[in-house]
């Protein structure tokens, strides 16, 4: 079994200058996604996952290589600080214990999107069946 199929939870988050962030977690293992939005508490949801969406969102990160991108946590001399328009984060668990050990953490730099980010954005918008953009 490859690493990607072994991915047990994927939590994507982007942010907005002046319109706050939307996070969507998605636990793989239990088939279902909570959506999280800051600035709109009202779209706060949980729904169910069907298994040909978490093959989809596995194949997809799978297809962007999402593993080899570079893992780092921002510092207080990273660009991040200051200004900056949009932002995104990822976290993803490989393994059935869920501790911080077996989660990598994946950071982006200020107004920096990555090849293949704007594919998975899309897979989330299609699976959620809600508006997930990292840009206006």
């Amino acid at each position: 079994m490859d690493a990607y199929q072994r991915i047990n939870k994927l939590e994507v988050e982007v942010f907005l200058w002046r319109r706050g962030s939307t996070r969507v977690s998605f636990d793989l293992d239990k088939a279902f996604f909570v959506w999280t939005e800051i600035s709109r508490w009202n779209r706060n949801f949980a729904r169910s996952m069907q298994v040909d969406q978490i093959e989809l969102l596995r194949a997809t990160c799978r297809e962007i290589d999402l593993l080899e991108w570079e893992s780092r946590i921002a510092r207080v001399g990273d660009e991040m600080i200051g200004s900056w328009y949009r932002a995104w984060s990822i976290v993803i668990c490989i393994d059935e214990t869920n501790n911080l050990d077996s989660c990598k953490f994946i950071f982006g730099g200020r107004d920096d999107i990555p090849d293949g980010f704007h594919l998975l954005s899309d897979v989330i918008r299609r699976i959620c069946r809600q508006d997930f953009r990292v840009s206006e």
